[in-house]
């Protein structure tokens, strides 16, 4: 499977969404979301590949008569589902910086959800969540007031928080930088206060606009249609990463095109600065390819169980019918992998409008990036224990084509990727 990755520079402030509609008045305000959707990521690239073949097409790419439609999906898919083989990165910040005056892309990520803030800590590194009871067969535990372990099987569930040393703590929030998501899932490097934003990455600011509705036959504004948008404005050499892997494509279709060129993205199609990405980060690497690290987690050949940590790095889909997204995982014989907690943010609405179809796009409940689950890896063998946590690091484990469809369609777009790291200590 060829990969190709590529980042998007913004040229001018941007907004996505929320998915909902917006009408002007005085009382009317809009805050674009952040980041933006997968959703929005696959309309550009698709959008982006059909132009570059324009010439090649045997329909023009605003015809909608069902035979153009039928060209345009099967060239690059539709607005609901990729061609197969294909797989989209959801988008993720990222800013340009000197190492050894080389450049190199530095990503953040939404803060795992097991750490907190020690009160009065100021700046200092965070703590994790420990075990706090790793036995909760007592019947007298009452869980209908455990928000911790609210999303964990009952006979299955330990309860986790904060070390009880650590005062009043509060959930850490915002985003980490690529070394500081590296110290959350693996203990390696330090804790740097620069490479954590409460709010939104430090190359990203809010910036307020104003505007009025045009009345269109009387040339005036109309009454009551003041409104104000926050956009999003990004510094010089910062912008969205992602990346395109197809296994196969037809031959007019070329993903290098997605380095070079300008494409337009959010509200009022913004343009964007398409570009090939500079190298990764040493810290983003060692995320995404931690095979020594990722042994080490599997424990010795004796071990029957390895506990990890399933970092959430983009939204996944909740089913219509099920109460929360399932892990699918393709355990081997002998294999078992148990949720026994989980810190999970409150749902998001992840909708929009379709380009494609000229309709919006129905919304959808998504659990948010940055939740996390506590599981149990158990089985004796552990080249076993090793492919599950290779298929869960980097992976998209809610897939699911029998129970959950949507969870499988919206993979492909990069819903629902997750990492793994090292699982909690116990409070002793």
């Amino acid at each position: 499977m060829a990969r190709t990755e590529f980042w998007l520079r913004p040229l001018e402030p941007l907004f996505f969404g929320p998915p909902r509609s917006f009408f002007a008045g005085e009382a009317h305000h809009a805050s674009s979301a952040f980041p933006p959707s997968p959703w929005t990521l696959q309309g550009i690239v698709r959008t982006h590949l059909l132009k570059s073949a324009r010439q090649d097409l045997a329909y023009g790419l605003a015809d909608r008569r069902p035979a153009a439609r039928r060209e345009r999906e099967t060239l690059v898919g539709s607005p609901d589902t990729l061609p197969p083989g294909w797989q989209l990165g959801a988008p993720v910040p990222v800013e340009e910086q000197e190492v050894d005056d080389e450049p190199r892309l530095n990503a953040w990520f939404p803060v795992p959800r097991f750490l907190f803030r020690r009160s009065g800590s100021g700046n200092g590194p965070p703590v994790r969540a420990r075990v706090l009871i790793d036995d909760t067969s007592d019947s007298s535990w009452d869980f209908a007031d455990d928000r911790l372990a609210s999303w964990a099987e009952r006979s299955d569930a330990v309860v986790v928080g904060p070390p009880p040393d650590t005062g009043d703590p509060t959930p850490l929030q915002g985003w980490v930088d690529a070394g500081n998501l590296r110290w959350a899932l693996t203990g390696q490097g330090k804790w740097s206060p620069g490479g954590h934003d409460g709010d939104l990455p430090p190359f990203v600011r809010r910036e307020r606009q104003v505007g009025v509705v045009i009345d269109d036959s009387a040339g005036t504004a109309q009454d009551g249609s003041l409104y104000t948008m926050e956009r999003l404005r990004f510094q010089e050499r910062s912008g969205l990463w992602s990346s395109l892997d197809i296994d196969r494509a037809d031959a007019r279709i070329d993903p290098d095109k997605l380095r070079n060129g300008i494409a337009h993205a959010g509200r009022r199609v913004r343009p964007v600065q398409l570009g090939s990405s500079p190298e990764k980060s040493s810290d983003w690497q060692a995320i995404e390819h931690p095979d020594e690290w990722l042994m080490k987690l599997c424990g010795r050949e004796s071990d029957t169980k390895a506990r990890v940590w399933l970092y959430l790095a983009s939204p996944v889909c909740i089913a219509a019918d099920q109460d929360r997204p399932r892990l699918q995982v393709g355990a081997g014989t002998g294999i078992e992998v148990r949720v026994r907690a989980a810190f999970i943010g409150p749902p998001e609405l992840h909708g929009g409008f379709s380009m494609a179809s000229g309709a919006s796009r129905g919304n959808q409940m998504f659990v948010p990036a940055g939740s996390v689950w506590l599981i149990d890896i158990e089985g004796d063998r552990r080249s076993e224990r090793a492919r599950v946590l290779r298929a869960l690091h980097g992976g998209y484990p809610f897939a699911d084509p029998r129970n959950n469809r949507d969870a499988t369609a919206h993979a492909a777009f990069g819903f629902g990727r997750t990492f793994v790291g090292g699982g909690p200590r116990s409070r002793r």
